[in-house]
């Protein structure tokens, strides 16, 4: 994907409008390895913009904490969701400041399935989506039934990716380069939710 890189750490977030294999991975030295990382390589949708600020992944201020969220696909019907001249020109971005527009009216330690399924409904039946966010200590990972999204645990963490033949090679690549303990890597159902 040459649209561009984001990368969060979640207490940094470095983007970059260049293709990746063309940019230096400014991040990887200072980036906290420590907990959850959530990176995304762009494809720019058909009528969205091309500048730094739309890659992903976004942070969104929630009464003082962070939201921090991805997106693979397209959400039709964003066209007016809090359309602003001064944020990122994307459906993804629009799509993801109505959850966190949600999340701002009703305070959840935990994000309900049912304002997940809320939040989905707003939006028209050509929708592809395969969301990965991060709120409260948790990880959220959800598919529609177009795009794909499947992890694998590594070691003591977890590796989600839009990619089920990517996640092969790094189930390959962890064991026999770097002996890590591996699990086989799994599919999400259509329609599915973990945390």
């Amino acid at each position: 994907q040459k649209d561009g890189w984001g990368v969060s750490d979640l207490y940094n977030t470095w983007h970059s409008g260049k293709w990746y294999f063309e940019d230096t991975p400014i991040w990887l030295h200072e980036v906290n390895a420590t907990g959850v990382i959530l990176s995304h390589l762009r494809k720019a949708s058909a009528g969205t913009g091309r500048s730094v600020s739309e890659n992903h992944p976004y942070t969104f201020d929630i009464n003082g904490e962070s939201l921090v969220a991805a997106h693979n696909g397209f959400f039709e019907g964003t066209s007016w969701h809090n359309w602003n001249k001064d944020h990122p020109a994307t459906d993804s971005y629009r799509a993801l400041s109505d959850l966190a527009q949600k999340l701002r009216e009703s305070p959840q330690d935990l994000i309900p399935t049912e304002m997940f399924n809320e939040w989905l409904s707003e939006y028209n039946e050509g929708s592809h989506y395969a969301v990965v966010l991060h709120w409260r200590n948790h990880v959220y990972a959800l598919r529609g039934k177009t795009r794909t999204l499947g992890l694998m645990r590594i070691g003591n963490g977890v590796l989600i990716h839009t990619s089920y033949s990517v996640l092969k090679i790094m189930y390959e690549y962890a064991q026999r380069l770097h002996g890590l303990s591996v699990e086989v890597p799994l599919s999400l159902a259509d329609n599915a939710l973990i945390r």
